[in-house]
C-alpha cells in the first residue's frame, strides 16, 4: 500500500470500496488485456480507468508498454474517480491524462472516451457487499441495471455491466479485477447471462486467488471481455502458473460449457433463510467474555443476554453473545447504564443509512427461528470436505453469516453434508 492509501481511515476504505491494487496484480488485468497494442497502434489507443482512484492503473500502464518500447501519451489516459483527493494525487502524478472527479455510475463515459476497438477499459472498481451498501449506492446499482438488478449484487457488478453497454458493439475490450463473488452462487448468472447475450466473451481469466486488503483476506477474480470473440480463450491455471486454452470459460470462471443456473423454485426442498443482520456497529454485540460479564452487572440487561453464532463460531466452536432486547421495557432500557452506554454507538452506526429508523435496541433486520433449527455457514474453506452444519436450540441467535433451516432439517442436513453437495459448492458457489 501505498503512503497516500494509508491516509484513508479503514471505515472510509469500507464505505468507499477503496482498496490498493498491487503493480502485479495490476499487470495480470492489463497485459493480456493490452497484448495487441503496438508501436504501429499505440498512437491511436485510449486507456480508460472509470474507478482510477489515485491513478494506479494508468500510471502501472504507461509504465508497462515503455517496458515493451512502447511510447504513448498522458493524453491518451482518462479517469473518473469520486474522492476528490485521489483525483487530485491522480493528476499530480499524470498531469497530462483527462482525469475527473465524479460518480462514474451517473456520468456519461462517452464525454470522456469514445467507444472502438482502440480503447481498452480497466480498473479494480470498488467492492462493497450488498448489506453494506449505503441507500444511495443500492439506488446506483438500481440506475445500472433497472429490472435486471440481483437483491444480492455486489457495488462493483455495476462497473462491469455497464462497461458491456458502454462498449456494445464497438470492438473494444474490458478487464476488471473484482471480487469472486461476482461469479459465484447468486451473482454469476443474472449478472453475466445479459452481458452473454450482448455476445461479449470472457477472453481471459484468473479464477478466484487470496488477496490481503489492509490486513484481511479476500478472494479475487480478474475477468477480461471481448465481443464475438473466437476460441482458443485464456484461463489462469494456478498449478501450472501459466495460462492454458480452452475452448470456453464459463460464468463460473471453468473451462466448462457456458449452462446458467437459476433459482430452484421447487416447493419439495427445505426452505433456507437467512440469519439476523444487527447493523449495529457493535454495540449489541459482546465479542467477548469480558463485554458479557460486564453486561451480567447490570439487573437490567443481564437477563436479555443471549449467545450469538455465526459462521466462525459454528465451524471453530467459539463463543460469542448478544443482547436480544425485543421483550425489553422502555423502563428497563432507560434504567439500564450498560444499554445508554451502548445505543450511541448503534445510533452513529445506522445514521444515514436505510436502517436509521429501526429501533436502536433492536436487530435492523430479525430473521430469528422460533424453534430448534439448523445452522449452515455461509461460507467454508475450500479445504474442508464436508460443511459443518449444527443443529442449535432457538436461544442462539444467528448472525446474517449463517443460513437457517426449520422445515424438514433433517433432509436440509442430509443434502449439505453429501459429497453431492459439496461437488456442486465447489462447482457453482465457488472455493475460495
Amino acid at each position: 500500500m501505498t503512503d497516500f492509501d494509508r491516509r484513508f481511515a479503514p471505515d472510509r476504505r469500507r464505505k468507499h470500496g477503496i482498496f490498493y491494487t498491487s503493480s502485479d496484480n495490476i499487470r495480470k488485468c492489463i497485459a493480456p488485456l493490452l497484448e495487441n497494442v503496438t508501436k504501429e497502434n499505440a498512437s491511436r489507443c485510449t486507456f480508460f480507468d472509470p474507478a482510477c482512484g489515485n491513478g494506479n492503473f494508468l500510471v502501472e500502464t504507461k509504465k508497462y508498454l515503455e517496458e515493451k518500447g512502447i511510447h504513448t501519451e498522458e493524453r491518451q489516459s482518462a479517469g473518473i474517480e469520486i474522492e476528490p483527493t485521489a483525483v487530485e494525487e491522480a493528476k499530480r502524478r499524470m498531469p497530462g491524462a483527462r482525469i475527473v472527479c465524479g460518480n462514474a455510475l451517473e456520468m456519461d463515459w462517452s464525454d470522456l472516451v469514445t467507444p472502438s476497438p482502440d480503447l481498452f477499459v480497466f480498473g479494480n472498481p470498488p467492492y462493497i457487499g450488498f448489506e453494506y451498501q449505503t441507500p444511495s449506492q443500492k439506488k446506483e446499482l438500481d440506475l445500472i441495471f433497472g429490472e435486471k438488478r440481483c437483491g444480492t449484487f455486489d457495488y462493483c457488478t455495476a462497473w462491469t455491466f455497464k462497461a458491456a453497454k458502454f462498449l456494445n458493439g464497438s470492438g473494444a475490450h474490458f478487464a476488471f479485477v473484482t471480487t469472486s463473488s461476482i461469479v459465484q452462487g447468486t451473482q454469476a448468472t443474472p449478472l453475466l447471462k445479459p452481458i452473454f447475450d450482448m455476445g461479449w466473451k470472457i477472453s481471459f481469466a484468473y479464477p478466484a486467488f487470496m488477496w490481503d486488503l489492509q490486513g484481511a483476506a479476500v478472494a479475487v477474480v480478474i475477468i477480461g471481455m471481448a465481443q464475438n470473440s473466437k476460441p482458443p480463450y485464456r484461463l489462469w491455471d494456478n498449478e501450472e502458473e501459466d495460462f492454458i486454452e480452452v475452448e470456453n470459460i464459463s460464468q463460473y470462471l471453468t473451462d466448462l460449457p457456458t449452462l446458467f443456473v437459476t433459482n430452484s423454485k421447487n416447493p419439495n426442498m427445505p426452505k433456507i433463510l437467512n440469519g439476523s443482520i444487527a447493523s449495529d456497529g457493535g454495540g449489541l454485540i459482546l465479542e467477548d467474555l469480558a463485554a458479557k460479564e460486564e453486561a451480567e452487572k447490570d439487573p437490567e440487561i443481564a437477563k436479555y443476554i443471549r449467545p450469538f453464532k455465526g459462521a466462525r463460531n459454528l465451524i471453530h466452536d467459539t463463543e460469542r453473545w448478544c443482547l436480544w432486547l425485543k421483550d425489553s421495557t422502555p423502563h428497563e432500557r432507560q434504567s439500564s447504564e450498560f444499554w445508554q452506554k451502548r445505543a450511541p454507538i448503534v445510533k452513529e452506526a445506522r445514521e444515514g443509512t436505510d436502517k436509521a429508523d429501526k429501533p436502536l435496541w433492536l436487530f435492523a433486520n430479525d430473521r430469528q427461528p422460533s424453534m430448534t433449527y439448523l445452522a449452515i455457514p455461509r461460507t467454508v474453506s475450500e479445504k474442508r470436505p464436508y460443511v459443518l452444519a449444527d443443529f442449535l436450540p432457538v436461544e442462539v441467535i444467528a448472525d446474517n453469516d449463517l443460513f437457517t433451516c426449520t422445515e424438514e432439517p433433517e433432509l436440509a442436513f442430509a443434502i449439505v453434508e453429501s459429497l453431492m453437495f459439496m461437488a456442486w459448492q465447489d462447482l457453482i458457489g465457488g472455493a475460495s
